[in-house]
């Protein structure tokens, strides 16, 4: 039996037969399920979770999950966000179906990328992921590994973030399926010349002090123009903040960005919690 615990309140357990369970503590108990394994990660892309995140927004539309023992609810209205490579997949899903009210871009664009990011995402692809399963621990998932190291995350991907809250969240990265990070190229490539087709608003925020890591500040301020298509776009950069705006210790003017266009843009949110309007 193997048991790995983290300061995330989460248990994970293997059995003498190689089945996995996870669970979170009930009191002096644990609450477990069996946790299927994770597939190979060469077999997804970035066009594979756009159609993922089509069929979640279909069930929320039409009310098809539970919540706890209850009925869903029916929601008319969906915006859609993603953050970093999440803005791909957002990208890919708002253009390829239609179905959503309004799109939010964090930390995202198709262009003004680093001379930092295309070699790191030259070598990810190429080497860390040819690797990886000659590297994978027995009974690991394959073909999955973190984009940046610990100590790259914790320096160059914050400005101004609570240590505490750093140290966390790093605890807490998943590393990355290799067909996601090898699909990145041809899905910068197609949204480009797709993205003028999403017409609903869009929503695009940058941390002010992330223009040297990953995207240049003209790339950034280009993103919102790629959108031809909408007639409702707006670009916000928050202060004193980098690549995860909504970590830093200004994330109450992040937060307050996205709801006050929020609540013009789907005027039946308020503020508040989810609306079956």
């Amino acid at each position: 039996m193997e048991l790995a615990s983290h300061e995330h309140p989460r248990i994970r357990l293997r059995d003498r037969d190689g089945e996995a369970w996870t669970g979170v503590p009930d009191g002096g108990r644990a609450r477990l399920r069996r946790q299927r394994p994770s597939p190979d990660g060469n077999l997804t892309c970035q066009g594979a979770e756009a159609d993922i995140s089509h069929q979640i927004i279909q069930q929320l539309r039409r009310g098809d999950y539970t919540l706890g023992t209850g009925p869903g609810i029916s929601f008319s209205r969906v915006v859609l966000a993603g953050h970093d490579v999440g803005g791909a997949v957002a990208e890919i899903e708002a253009y390829s179906y239609s179905d959503i009210d309004a799109l939010v871009l964090v930390t995202y664009a198709d262009q003004g990328f680093t001379p930092w990011i295309i070699e790191r995402e030259t070598v990810a692809a190429n080497d860390w992921c040819t690797l990886s399963p000659a590297q994978t621990p027995p009974g690991s998932p394959t073909s999955y590994v973190h984009f940046v190291s610990s100590q790259e995350y914790r320096t160059l991907l914050f400005y101004d973030a609570d240590p505490r809250v750093i140290d966390t969240t790093d605890a807490l990265r998943n590393p990355n399926p290799c067909g996601n990070i090898r699909s990145q190229p041809t899905a910068v490539f197609v949204d480009t010349a797709r993205v003028s087709q999403i017409k609903v608003p869009v929503l695009i925020v940058f941390g002010n002090n992330d223009d040297t890591v990953v995207w240049t500040r003209q790339g950034e301020e280009q993103q919102q123009g790629d959108f031809s298509g909408s007639q409702d776009k707006t670009t916000v950069f928050v202060p004193n903040a980098a690549h995860f705006p909504m970590f830093e210790r200004t994330a109450p003017d992040f937060r307050g960005v996205v709801a006050r266009w929020l609540q013009r843009t789907v005027p039946t949110w308020t503020g508040r919690g989810p609306s079956s309007g």
